[in-house]
Parts: structure tokens; sequence; C-alpha cells
């Protein structure tokens, strides 16, 4: 007999298969923004998954990102693209690109000096290229440094120089600081003296110099020699010309002036105070001399300045200039603008001192402020 199951009728032709014709439609993000915390360090971000519209509701999802999940997706910084994938089971694929953007919106973080002294070597005039410390800066990214002045610009020994530092990020967040600049001679150049009114004579390295002058000559301050030694600078032997003790001998800031070939003139004498008994102290002396022949420059511009002397004492400290004024009235309109000038300046270089609204003139010996 046959077989019972062979006599299960079968269907001629065969029923159709159906076919999946419509696209499916796919909606994705453009983009993803991934927030920058610190270097190599990001915030995990929710990936904004396809949207699938399509007539059968069984289609599979994958992306060429490692390890994607519902969960918050954690970017390395390495990755700025990846690309979703969205198959039907007829295997029927649509693709679609994300591009993936960093986004920092924190400036750099620098560490600027307040000030810089720069000791530089083989001077051959008082004008000097201006060098630039390193700033340390920490970013998320790549910092380039914009400087007012330019580093490599032409400044001049012992004369401050307020230096801008922009630090710009690839993301363009910008930061500002500033700091005062000053370049010193480190060794001892002839050019700082004038060697032709000099007669100088060197042993061992160290150079000692006198001033040749007439009889009738009067010094605006006292001294018996000049004296140098590498790595002290120019020092003022007012005097035994002992150069042993170098740190003791006050800094050669400027040359003694002769009184006798000075234009008629006025000196002015800027008085500071401080709290403390800074006396002896070369860097504050420094500090304030130069803080002061900005201020002047900046202050009293139609005046010219020629520093005399410095004296200190337990609590003050004096700097004298002679000026080419012609009435005290004149320096009395300069000084009015002067003592805010100098206060804004010691505070950016962090003296201890400050002007005590003295400026007298030795001519009446008149306090006019």
């Amino acid at each position: 007999m046959p077989d019972a199951a062979s006599q299960v009728p079968q269907l001629y032709p065969p029923p159709p298969t159906c076919l999946d014709q419509q696209p499916m439609k796919v909606e994705c993000e453009k983009r993803v923004e991934v927030q920058v915390l610190k270097p190599h360090f990001f915030l995990p971000v929710d990936l904004p998954w396809p949207k699938v519209i399509d007539n059968d509701p069984f289609y599979l999802i994958t992306s060429d990102l490692p390890n994607v999940s519902k969960n918050p997706y954690y970017f390395d910084g390495s990755i700025k693209h990846f690309q979703w994938v969205v198959t039907d089971r007829d295997g029927h694929a649509v693709t679609c690109d994300v591009d993936v953007i960093y986004k920092d919106e924190v400036s750099p973080v620098m560490d600027c000096p307040r000030v810089v002294i720069d000791m530089v070597p083989n001077t051959i005039s008082r004008n000097t290229t201006l060098r630039l410390p390193d700033i340390p800066v920490v970013d998320t990214s790549t910092v380039h440094f914009v400087t007012s002045p330019q580093n490599g610009s032409t400044v001049s020994i012992d004369q401050p120089v307020l230096v801008n530092v922009t630090a710009i990020d690839w993301f363009g967040n910008a930061k500002l600081c500033q700091f005062w600049y000053q370049a010193k001679v480190a060794d001892c150049p002839v050019w700082m003296i004038n060697d032709g009114a000099f007669l100088c004579t060197m042993t061992e390295g160290i150079s000692v110099c006198y001033f040749q002058i007439s009889s009738k000559c009067i010094l605006s301050r006292n001294l018996k020699a000049l004296a140098c030694k590498p790595g002290f600078g120019w020092r003022i032997i007012e005097n035994n010309v002992e150069v042993n003790h170098f740190d003791k001998f006050p800094v050669l800031d400027v040359l003694p002036t002769c009184l006798e070939e000075t234009e008629p003139s006025i000196a002015a004498t800027v008085v500071f105070s401080s709290p403390d008994n800074l006396i002896g102290c070369v860097n504050e002396s420094a500090k304030l001399l130069s803080v002061t022949n900005a201020s002047l420059t900046e202050c009293c511009s139609n005046i010219r300045w020629t520093f005399v002397s410095m004296k200190e004492s337990k609590n003050d400290f004096l700097l004298t200039f002679l000026s080419n004024a012609k009435s005290e009235s004149q320096l009395k309109e300069c000084s009015n603008l002067l003592s805010a000038s100098l206060s804004k300046r010691l505070t950016i270089v962090s003296s201890p001192y400050l002007p005590s609204n003295s400026f007298r003139t030795s001519d009446f010996l008149q306090q006019i402020l």
C-alpha cells in the first residue's frame, strides 16, 4: 500500500514569497558633542540612536564604534566620526554618518611670573633683544601664544617693559596675563661707563675705573671709582677701593653727572615709605628706580629727567633726579599724575613700598604735593 504521507496533497505552484520592496527611512543626528574636561578626560555621552521608520518592525542597528550599548558612551578623543548601519531582515541596509565634535569652553591656565629679570651677556649698547621665558600652561588642547611686544623685539637695558601674553587653545578659548620684563647686563660692558671719560685698570678680571674730571667739576654724587667684577656688574666705590665685597657697594644705575656741564635745572626727590625696615635691599632699590623712571616717562614726558642719587633710611627711600623743568609749577603739574602711576606700578611688581605723596624740589626745598 502506498505510504499515507505521500498521499498529502501538494500545492502547485508553491505559494508566493513576500518581498519587502519599501525602503527604510532612517533619521540620524549628524553630530555628537563631547565635553572636554581636561587632557584625555571626556564626559560620557548619551548616543542619539537612529530613528527607523519601516513597514517591518524587525531590523538590526549596528555601529563601527566599539562596545556600543544603551549606556552612556565614553569617547577617548581619537574618534572624529562614526557610522550607524540599519539592516532589515531582507538584508537591505541604510547607513548614516555622525561627526564627533569635542567641545572645550575652559580657557588655558597660565602661570605667569610677576617680574622677569633677564641677565644679558656680551651687550654692545643699551639696546638688546627681548628674550621671553617659557610660560607654563595647562589646557586640554594645543596652545599657541601671542605676545606684545613680540619675542625678539628690541628693548633697552634697565628699562622695564610691560609684556602682554595671550594663550589661545585649539578651541579658540583665550587667556591673558601680564608681567614686567627688565633686561640687565650680566658682565662688565664698557659702553655703560663711557670709557673715554674714565681711566681704567684691570687686575685678575676686576676692572677699576677712575673718573677723569676737571678741578672745577662737581659730581652729582660722591664717588672714588667705579669697579666691576663679572657676575656683579658695575658698582660705585665711594670710599676705599676694596673690590672684594661687591655685594656691599651700590649698583651703578646711571653715570654720575658733572653738574657744571648740565643745563640749569631743578632737582626733585621722590619719596617712598614702607612699614618694614628694608635698608640694603638691592632688589628693592633697583625695582623702585625702574618703576620711577617708567612713571616719569609716562606722566612727565615733556620734562627730561636725569637720575642723581638714591638714599635710604629706616622706612623711607629717596630718589633724586635733575630735571630741565623751567619752574616748580611745571613740576607740580607732573606730580599730580605721578602718585597714582607709581602706586599702580608698585602693585604690579609686588613692592612693599608706596609713594608717600612727597615730591620735593631741592632749589627751594618745598613740598609741592
